[in-house]
Protein backbone atom coordinates (compact mmCIF):
# COMPACT_ATOMS: atom_id res chain seq x y z
CA UNK A 1 0.00 0.00 0.00
CA UNK A 2 2.81 2.40 0.85
CA UNK A 3 4.71 1.37 -2.32
CA UNK A 4 1.60 1.95 -4.44
CA UNK A 5 1.14 5.37 -2.87
CA UNK A 6 4.79 6.35 -3.42
CA UNK A 7 4.70 5.13 -7.03
CA UNK A 8 1.57 7.15 -7.77
CA UNK A 9 3.19 10.24 -6.29
CA UNK A 10 6.38 9.72 -8.30
CA UNK A 11 4.47 9.26 -11.57
CA UNK A 12 2.44 12.36 -10.86
CA UNK A 13 5.66 14.32 -10.18
CA UNK A 14 7.36 13.13 -13.40
CA UNK A 15 4.35 13.96 -15.55
CA UNK A 16 4.13 17.31 -13.87
CA UNK A 17 7.77 18.07 -14.77
CA UNK A 18 7.26 16.88 -18.35
CA UNK A 19 4.13 18.94 -18.63
CA UNK A 20 6.00 22.02 -17.52
CA UNK A 21 9.11 21.29 -19.62
CA UNK A 22 7.34 20.50 -22.91
CA UNK A 23 4.02 22.27 -23.01
CA UNK A 24 1.51 21.09 -25.64
CA UNK A 25 -2.22 21.64 -25.81
CA UNK A 26 -2.83 18.04 -24.59
CA UNK A 27 -0.46 18.23 -21.66
CA UNK A 28 -1.64 21.72 -20.86
CA UNK A 29 -5.20 20.32 -20.51
CA UNK A 30 -4.09 17.28 -18.51
CA UNK A 31 -1.85 19.26 -16.20
CA UNK A 32 -3.11 22.81 -15.80
CA UNK A 33 -0.51 25.50 -15.11
CA UNK A 34 -0.30 26.97 -11.64
CA UNK A 35 -2.08 30.23 -11.09
CA UNK A 36 1.19 32.17 -11.14
CA UNK A 37 1.91 31.13 -14.77
CA UNK A 38 0.47 32.74 -17.84
CA UNK A 39 -1.81 30.69 -20.12
CA UNK A 40 -0.27 28.54 -22.80
CA UNK A 41 0.89 30.56 -25.82
CA UNK A 42 0.56 29.48 -29.48
CA UNK A 43 4.18 30.47 -29.91
CA UNK A 44 5.26 27.06 -28.72
CA UNK A 45 3.71 25.46 -31.82
CA UNK A 46 5.94 24.80 -34.82
CA UNK A 47 5.25 26.30 -38.25
CA UNK A 48 3.72 29.51 -36.98
CA UNK A 49 4.60 33.01 -38.10
CA UNK A 50 4.92 36.11 -36.04
CA UNK A 51 5.44 39.79 -36.58
CA UNK A 52 6.64 42.42 -34.13
CA UNK A 53 7.10 46.15 -34.55
CA UNK A 54 8.39 49.00 -32.43
CA UNK A 55 11.43 51.20 -32.10
CA UNK A 56 15.16 50.70 -32.25
CA UNK A 57 17.51 52.88 -30.23
CA UNK A 58 20.74 53.29 -32.18
CA UNK A 59 24.13 54.35 -30.96
CA UNK A 60 25.89 55.01 -34.27
CA UNK A 61 29.53 53.95 -34.09
CA UNK A 62 31.07 56.48 -36.48
CA UNK A 63 29.82 59.65 -38.06
CA UNK A 64 33.00 61.65 -38.42
CA UNK A 65 34.33 64.66 -40.34
CA UNK A 66 38.10 65.06 -40.58
CA UNK A 67 39.90 68.21 -41.73
CA UNK A 68 43.40 67.49 -43.10
CA UNK A 69 46.23 69.59 -44.57
CA UNK A 70 45.18 70.77 -48.00
CA UNK A 71 45.39 73.46 -50.66
CA UNK A 72 42.59 75.33 -52.37
CA UNK A 73 42.79 77.76 -55.25
CA UNK A 74 40.48 79.71 -57.48
CA UNK A 75 41.11 81.69 -60.64
CA UNK A 76 39.18 84.97 -60.60
CA UNK A 77 40.39 86.48 -63.88
CA UNK A 78 41.66 84.44 -66.83
CA UNK A 79 43.64 87.29 -68.38
CA UNK A 80 44.93 87.63 -71.93
CA UNK A 81 48.32 86.60 -73.29
CA UNK A 82 50.84 89.21 -74.54
CA UNK A 83 51.76 87.04 -77.53
CA UNK A 84 50.80 83.75 -79.10
CA UNK A 85 47.50 81.92 -78.58
CA UNK A 86 45.39 82.05 -75.40
CA UNK A 87 44.61 78.36 -75.69
CA UNK A 88 46.71 75.22 -75.43
CA UNK A 89 48.02 73.66 -78.61
CA UNK A 90 50.19 74.65 -81.55
CA UNK A 91 51.87 78.07 -81.58
CA UNK A 92 51.74 80.14 -84.78
CA UNK A 93 54.79 82.36 -84.58
CA UNK A 94 54.63 85.50 -86.84
CA UNK A 95 56.37 83.98 -89.87
CA UNK A 96 55.14 85.15 -93.25
CA UNK A 97 57.36 86.29 -96.14
CA UNK A 98 54.51 88.03 -98.00
CA UNK A 99 53.61 90.07 -94.88
CA UNK A 100 57.28 90.66 -94.02
CA UNK A 101 56.87 88.96 -90.66
CA UNK A 102 58.43 89.04 -88.20
CA UNK A 103 59.28 92.73 -88.38
CA UNK A 104 61.72 92.77 -85.45
CA UNK A 105 60.47 96.26 -84.60
CA UNK A 106 60.01 96.76 -80.83
CA UNK A 107 57.31 99.36 -81.56
CA UNK A 108 55.09 96.65 -83.07
CA UNK A 109 53.00 94.24 -80.98
CA UNK A 110 54.83 91.01 -80.13
CA UNK A 111 52.61 89.04 -82.50
CA UNK A 112 53.93 91.25 -85.31
CA UNK A 113 57.50 91.96 -84.24
CA UNK A 114 58.27 88.39 -83.21
CA UNK A 115 60.06 89.70 -80.11
CA UNK A 116 58.78 87.37 -77.41
CA UNK A 117 60.19 88.05 -73.93
CA UNK A 118 59.64 85.28 -71.38
CA UNK A 119 60.29 85.22 -67.63
CA UNK A 120 63.08 82.68 -68.09
CA UNK A 121 64.49 83.61 -71.50
CA UNK A 122 63.34 84.99 -74.80
CA UNK A 123 63.21 84.92 -78.59
CA UNK A 124 64.29 87.86 -80.71
CA UNK A 125 64.41 87.82 -84.54
CA UNK A 126 66.63 90.91 -84.71
CA UNK A 127 70.24 90.92 -85.89
CA UNK A 128 72.23 90.56 -82.68
CA UNK A 129 75.02 92.64 -84.26
CA UNK A 130 77.84 90.53 -82.90
CA UNK A 131 79.55 90.12 -86.22
CA UNK A 132 79.32 91.69 -89.63
CA UNK A 133 77.67 88.65 -91.14
CA UNK A 134 74.95 88.26 -88.48
CA UNK A 135 71.41 88.56 -89.83
CA UNK A 136 67.82 88.78 -88.68
CA UNK A 137 65.45 85.82 -88.60
CA UNK A 138 62.90 85.82 -91.41
CA UNK A 139 61.60 83.42 -94.08
CA UNK A 140 62.90 81.27 -95.61
CA UNK A 141 65.20 80.67 -92.64
CA UNK A 142 63.80 78.11 -90.17
CA UNK A 143 66.41 77.85 -87.44
CA UNK A 144 66.93 80.81 -85.10
CA UNK A 145 70.17 81.01 -83.12
CA UNK A 146 73.90 80.55 -83.59
CA UNK A 147 75.53 78.77 -86.53
CA UNK A 148 79.09 77.55 -87.06
CA UNK A 149 79.15 78.87 -90.64
CA UNK A 150 78.24 82.36 -91.87
CA UNK A 151 75.96 83.95 -91.03
CA UNK A 152 77.12 83.28 -87.48
CA UNK A 153 73.77 84.26 -85.97
CA UNK A 154 70.21 84.39 -87.26
CA UNK A 155 68.32 86.28 -84.56
CA UNK A 156 68.97 84.99 -81.08
CA UNK A 157 67.39 83.26 -78.05
CA UNK A 158 68.37 82.73 -74.45
CA UNK A 159 67.54 80.19 -71.74
CA UNK A 160 67.95 81.17 -68.08
CA UNK A 161 67.99 77.79 -66.35
CA UNK A 162 68.73 74.93 -68.76
CA UNK A 163 68.60 72.39 -65.93
CA UNK A 164 64.81 72.81 -65.77
CA UNK A 165 64.11 74.16 -69.26
CA UNK A 166 65.55 71.36 -71.37
CA UNK A 167 64.37 67.80 -71.88
CA UNK A 168 67.67 66.33 -70.66
CA UNK A 169 68.12 68.40 -67.47
CA UNK A 170 70.77 70.62 -69.01
CA UNK A 171 72.94 67.73 -70.17
CA UNK A 172 74.89 67.44 -73.43
CA UNK A 173 73.81 70.05 -75.99
CA UNK A 174 73.44 67.61 -78.87
CA UNK A 175 71.25 65.30 -76.74
CA UNK A 176 68.74 68.07 -76.16
CA UNK A 177 65.69 68.07 -78.44
CA UNK A 178 63.35 70.52 -76.67
CA UNK A 179 63.66 73.85 -74.87
CA UNK A 180 60.83 75.43 -72.84
CA UNK A 181 60.20 79.11 -72.15
CA UNK A 182 57.45 80.38 -69.82
CA UNK A 183 55.76 83.60 -68.75
CA UNK A 184 53.28 84.68 -66.07
CA UNK A 185 50.30 86.66 -67.35
CA UNK A 186 50.82 89.62 -65.03
CA UNK A 187 49.95 92.61 -67.22
CA UNK A 188 53.53 93.87 -67.54
CA UNK A 189 53.31 93.87 -71.35
CA UNK A 190 49.95 95.59 -71.44
CA UNK A 191 47.86 92.41 -71.44
CA UNK A 192 44.90 91.87 -69.09
CA UNK A 193 46.53 90.24 -66.05
CA UNK A 194 45.50 86.86 -64.80
CA UNK A 195 44.48 86.87 -61.14
CA UNK A 196 43.71 84.14 -58.66
CA UNK A 197 44.50 83.07 -55.12
CA UNK A 198 45.73 79.92 -53.47
CA UNK A 199 46.13 78.85 -49.84
CA UNK A 200 47.77 75.92 -48.12
CA UNK A 201 46.48 74.88 -44.72
CA UNK A 202 48.31 72.60 -42.29
CA UNK A 203 45.45 72.41 -39.80
CA UNK A 204 44.07 69.06 -38.70
CA UNK A 205 40.78 68.54 -36.90
CA UNK A 206 38.62 65.48 -36.30
CA UNK A 207 35.00 65.97 -35.35
CA UNK A 208 33.20 62.86 -34.12
CA UNK A 209 29.44 63.28 -33.93
CA UNK A 210 27.73 61.31 -31.18
CA UNK A 211 24.50 60.15 -32.72
CA UNK A 212 21.93 58.40 -30.54
CA UNK A 213 18.64 58.18 -32.39
CA UNK A 214 15.30 56.37 -32.25
CA UNK A 215 14.19 54.61 -35.42
CA UNK A 216 11.22 52.43 -36.41
CA UNK A 217 11.70 48.68 -36.47
CA UNK A 218 9.72 45.83 -38.06
CA UNK A 219 10.56 42.13 -37.80
CA UNK A 220 9.03 38.97 -39.22
CA UNK A 221 9.67 35.49 -37.86
CA UNK A 222 8.94 31.86 -38.62
CA UNK A 223 9.12 29.14 -35.97
CA UNK A 224 11.02 26.62 -38.05
CA UNK A 225 11.78 23.98 -35.40
CA UNK A 226 11.93 23.47 -31.68
CA UNK A 227 13.74 26.39 -30.16
CA UNK A 228 14.75 27.95 -33.51
CA UNK A 229 13.23 30.81 -35.55
CA UNK A 230 14.05 32.29 -38.92
CA UNK A 231 13.92 36.08 -38.72
CA UNK A 232 13.86 38.96 -41.16
CA UNK A 233 13.81 42.62 -40.15
CA UNK A 234 13.78 46.02 -41.78
CA UNK A 235 14.42 49.50 -40.45
CA UNK A 236 15.18 52.94 -41.83
CA UNK A 237 16.29 56.31 -40.56
CA UNK A 238 17.64 59.71 -41.60
CA UNK A 239 20.65 61.46 -40.14
CA UNK A 240 22.19 64.89 -40.69
CA UNK A 241 25.35 66.50 -39.34
CA UNK A 242 26.80 69.96 -39.98
CA UNK A 243 30.30 71.27 -39.30
CA UNK A 244 31.72 74.76 -39.84
CA UNK A 245 34.99 76.20 -38.60
CA UNK A 246 37.47 78.93 -39.51
CA UNK A 247 41.26 78.54 -39.80
CA UNK A 248 43.99 81.17 -40.18
CA UNK A 249 45.88 80.78 -43.47
CA UNK A 250 48.16 82.71 -45.82
CA UNK A 251 46.69 83.49 -49.23
CA UNK A 252 49.03 83.90 -52.16
CA UNK A 253 48.30 85.73 -55.40
CA UNK A 254 48.94 83.45 -58.37
CA UNK A 255 48.95 83.91 -62.08
CA UNK A 256 47.96 81.86 -65.05
CA UNK A 257 51.23 80.96 -66.74
CA UNK A 258 51.99 79.61 -70.20
CA UNK A 259 54.90 77.41 -71.21
CA UNK A 260 56.07 77.14 -74.81
CA UNK A 261 58.13 74.21 -76.07
CA UNK A 262 60.48 74.62 -79.05
CA UNK A 263 62.39 72.04 -81.02
CA UNK A 264 66.17 72.43 -80.47
CA UNK A 265 69.26 71.19 -82.32
CA UNK A 266 73.01 71.46 -81.66
CA UNK A 267 76.19 69.96 -83.06
CA UNK A 268 78.01 70.23 -79.69
CA UNK A 269 78.33 66.66 -78.41
CA UNK A 270 81.09 67.43 -75.92
CA UNK A 271 79.71 70.01 -73.51
CA UNK A 272 76.77 70.43 -71.18
CA UNK A 273 74.51 73.47 -71.08
CA UNK A 274 75.90 76.50 -69.36
CA UNK A 275 73.66 78.44 -66.98
CA UNK A 276 71.87 81.48 -68.43
CA UNK A 277 72.66 80.34 -71.95
CA UNK A 278 72.41 82.81 -74.87
CA UNK A 279 72.89 82.04 -78.54
CA UNK A 280 74.50 85.50 -78.84
CA UNK A 281 77.99 84.11 -78.33
CA UNK A 282 80.42 87.00 -78.01
CA UNK A 283 83.71 85.26 -77.21
CA UNK A 284 85.64 82.10 -77.78
CA UNK A 285 84.97 80.85 -74.25
CA UNK A 286 85.30 77.12 -73.77
CA UNK A 287 81.57 76.78 -73.11
CA UNK A 288 79.65 77.13 -75.27
CA UNK A 289 81.89 76.26 -78.16
CA UNK A 290 81.14 78.93 -80.80
CA UNK A 291 82.37 76.62 -83.54
CA UNK A 292 79.19 74.54 -83.03
CA UNK A 293 75.60 75.47 -83.85
CA UNK A 294 72.67 75.99 -81.42
CA UNK A 295 69.24 76.70 -82.92
CA UNK A 296 65.53 76.53 -82.13
CA UNK A 297 62.63 76.48 -84.63
CA UNK A 298 59.95 79.09 -83.73
CA UNK A 299 57.90 78.26 -86.83
CA UNK A 300 58.71 74.55 -86.94
CA UNK A 301 60.78 72.65 -89.44
CA UNK A 302 60.19 72.12 -93.14
CA UNK A 303 56.95 70.39 -93.95
CA UNK A 304 55.24 71.63 -90.79
CA UNK A 305 57.24 69.32 -88.56
CA UNK A 306 58.10 70.00 -84.91
CA UNK A 307 55.81 72.97 -84.51
CA UNK A 308 56.11 74.65 -81.10
CA UNK A 309 53.34 74.00 -78.57
CA UNK A 310 51.84 75.87 -75.63
CA UNK A 311 50.45 74.66 -72.31
CA UNK A 312 49.01 76.55 -69.32
CA UNK A 313 49.38 76.13 -65.58
CA UNK A 314 49.31 78.29 -62.45
CA UNK A 315 52.15 79.72 -60.38
CA UNK A 316 52.29 82.04 -57.34
CA UNK A 317 53.46 85.56 -58.10
CA UNK A 318 56.68 85.98 -56.06
CA UNK A 319 56.56 89.77 -56.43
CA UNK A 320 53.43 90.05 -54.23
CA UNK A 321 53.50 89.39 -50.48
CA UNK A 322 51.28 86.71 -48.94
CA UNK A 323 47.97 87.91 -47.51
CA UNK A 324 46.81 86.90 -43.98
CA UNK A 325 43.37 85.37 -44.38
CA UNK A 326 40.79 83.07 -42.81
CA UNK A 327 39.51 79.91 -44.46
CA UNK A 328 35.96 78.97 -43.43
CA UNK A 329 35.17 75.32 -44.11
CA UNK A 330 31.54 74.15 -44.19
CA UNK A 331 30.50 70.51 -44.35
CA UNK A 332 27.05 68.94 -44.21
CA UNK A 333 26.32 65.25 -44.63
CA UNK A 334 22.79 63.85 -44.87
CA UNK A 335 22.08 60.18 -45.30
CA UNK A 336 19.21 57.71 -45.19
CA UNK A 337 19.97 54.16 -44.06
CA UNK A 338 17.64 51.35 -45.16
CA UNK A 339 18.66 48.33 -43.09
CA UNK A 340 17.71 44.76 -43.96
CA UNK A 341 18.40 42.01 -41.45
CA UNK A 342 18.21 38.26 -41.97
CA UNK A 343 19.27 35.46 -39.65
CA UNK A 344 18.29 32.92 -37.06
CA UNK A 345 17.09 33.05 -33.47
CA UNK A 346 17.64 30.31 -30.92
CA UNK A 347 15.42 30.43 -27.83
CA UNK A 348 14.34 28.55 -24.73
CA UNK A 349 11.15 29.06 -22.77
CA UNK A 350 10.60 30.91 -19.55
CA UNK A 351 7.71 28.73 -18.44
CA UNK A 352 4.51 30.63 -18.23
CA UNK A 353 6.20 33.95 -19.06
CA UNK A 354 7.77 33.81 -22.52
CA UNK A 355 11.22 33.20 -23.98
CA UNK A 356 14.87 34.18 -23.85
CA UNK A 357 16.55 34.18 -27.25
CA UNK A 358 19.84 34.82 -28.98
CA UNK A 359 20.12 35.82 -32.64
CA UNK A 360 22.79 35.93 -35.30
CA UNK A 361 22.71 36.96 -38.94
CA UNK A 362 23.68 39.35 -41.71
CA UNK A 363 22.92 43.02 -42.37
CA UNK A 364 22.62 44.74 -45.72
CA UNK A 365 22.12 48.51 -45.63
CA UNK A 366 22.00 50.58 -48.84
CA UNK A 367 22.41 54.24 -47.97
CA UNK A 368 21.75 57.26 -50.22
CA UNK A 369 23.87 60.23 -49.16
CA UNK A 370 23.96 63.96 -49.87
CA UNK A 371 27.16 65.85 -49.03
CA UNK A 372 27.61 69.62 -49.29
CA UNK A 373 31.08 71.19 -48.91
CA UNK A 374 32.39 74.70 -49.26
CA UNK A 375 35.60 76.61 -48.60
CA UNK A 376 35.62 80.40 -48.40
CA UNK A 377 38.84 82.38 -47.89
CA UNK A 378 38.47 85.98 -46.67
CA UNK A 379 41.31 88.55 -46.56
CA UNK A 380 42.07 89.93 -43.09
CA UNK A 381 44.28 92.85 -44.26
CA UNK A 382 44.70 95.15 -47.25
CA UNK A 383 47.22 94.33 -49.98
CA UNK A 384 47.42 96.96 -52.70
CA UNK A 385 49.78 94.93 -54.92
CA UNK A 386 47.20 92.15 -55.07
CA UNK A 387 44.27 94.55 -55.36
CA UNK A 388 42.81 93.30 -52.09
CA UNK A 389 41.12 95.04 -49.18
CA UNK A 390 40.28 93.48 -45.83
CA UNK A 391 37.03 91.52 -46.02
CA UNK A 392 37.37 90.61 -49.70
CA UNK A 393 36.51 87.03 -50.59
CA UNK A 394 39.58 85.60 -52.28
CA UNK A 395 38.37 82.02 -52.78
CA UNK A 396 34.83 80.68 -52.70
CA UNK A 397 34.38 77.11 -53.89
CA UNK A 398 31.57 74.68 -53.19
CA UNK A 399 30.63 71.14 -54.07
CA UNK A 400 27.42 69.13 -53.74
CA UNK A 401 26.83 65.44 -54.34
CA UNK A 402 23.25 64.26 -54.14
CA UNK A 403 21.77 60.81 -53.75
CA UNK A 404 24.85 58.79 -54.47
CA UNK A 405 24.87 55.47 -52.65
CA UNK A 406 27.23 53.98 -50.12
CA UNK A 407 27.02 50.27 -50.86
CA UNK A 408 29.80 49.11 -48.59
CA UNK A 409 27.37 48.30 -45.79
CA UNK A 410 27.46 44.54 -45.46
CA UNK A 411 27.74 43.41 -41.86
CA UNK A 412 26.79 40.98 -39.10
CA UNK A 413 24.62 41.23 -36.02
CA UNK A 414 24.37 39.31 -32.75
CA UNK A 415 21.65 39.89 -30.21
CA UNK A 416 20.07 38.82 -26.93
CA UNK A 417 16.33 39.28 -26.33
CA UNK A 418 13.64 38.76 -23.70
CA UNK A 419 10.10 38.05 -24.88
CA UNK A 420 7.09 38.10 -22.53
CA UNK A 421 3.93 36.45 -23.85
CA UNK A 422 0.25 36.37 -23.07
CA UNK A 423 -1.83 34.26 -25.40
CA UNK A 424 -0.73 34.94 -28.95
CA UNK A 425 0.59 38.40 -28.12
CA UNK A 426 4.02 39.29 -26.81
CA UNK A 427 6.28 42.18 -25.90
CA UNK A 428 10.02 42.00 -26.61
CA UNK A 429 13.15 43.90 -25.68
CA UNK A 430 16.54 43.14 -27.15
CA UNK A 431 20.15 44.27 -27.09
CA UNK A 432 22.02 43.91 -30.37
CA UNK A 433 25.49 44.65 -31.68
CA UNK A 434 25.74 45.53 -35.38
CA UNK A 435 29.17 45.17 -36.96
CA UNK A 436 30.09 46.71 -40.33
CA UNK A 437 33.75 45.92 -41.05
CA UNK A 438 34.26 48.60 -43.73
CA UNK A 439 33.87 52.35 -43.16
CA UNK A 440 32.20 54.46 -45.83
CA UNK A 441 34.47 57.34 -46.79
CA UNK A 442 33.97 60.33 -49.04
CA UNK A 443 36.94 62.67 -49.58
CA UNK A 444 36.72 64.35 -52.97
CA UNK A 445 36.62 67.88 -51.53
CA UNK A 446 40.03 69.37 -50.61
CA UNK A 447 40.96 68.66 -47.01
CA UNK A 448 37.62 67.13 -45.95
CA UNK A 449 36.96 63.45 -45.28
CA UNK A 450 33.54 62.20 -44.18
CA UNK A 451 33.31 58.76 -42.61
CA UNK A 452 30.13 56.84 -41.82
CA UNK A 453 29.77 53.51 -40.04
CA UNK A 454 26.31 52.78 -38.65
CA UNK A 455 27.43 49.83 -36.53
CA UNK A 456 27.30 49.87 -32.74
CA UNK A 457 25.28 48.69 -29.75
CA UNK A 458 21.53 49.05 -30.25
CA UNK A 459 18.37 48.25 -28.32
CA UNK A 460 14.88 47.39 -29.62
CA UNK A 461 11.51 47.61 -27.90
CA UNK A 462 8.70 45.92 -29.81
CA UNK A 463 5.32 44.24 -29.50
CA UNK A 464 3.95 41.51 -31.74
CA UNK A 465 1.69 38.56 -32.29
CA UNK A 466 1.74 34.97 -33.57
CA UNK A 467 -0.55 33.94 -36.37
Amino acid sequence: MKLRTCTAALVSFVFGILGAAAPTPTLAQMYPQPPIMAPYTPGFNLGVFYVNAGVKFRNLQTVRTKIEPHSVQQLLELGTVPFGPNTEGTILYPYDAAAALPTGNPADPPNVSGIWPYDDGGIDPRNPGDEANDTSFSPPALGLGHYNVPPSSVGFFNVSTPAVQTDNNGGIYSETTAVTLSRRIDGSLGEVPSRGFTTTSGHETTIAFTDKIWTPWLEFGYRASSYFDCIFGVSGFNNSNVFQRGYLVQAQLYRRTFKDTYFFESSNSDQVWMGNFSSRILSTATNPDRTKFYVIYPAGRAGGLNLPTRTFYFLPDPTVAAIPAEEIIYNRIDFTAIEFKSGGRSWFPLYGMGEIGTSLGVLVTPMPVTIVNSSRVVALVDNADAGVTAGDTLINIADKHEEFWFWRNLGLFVGLDLRLSTGRFFAQSAVEYDWYPVDNEYKDFPGVTNTINIGGVNATFTAGAFF
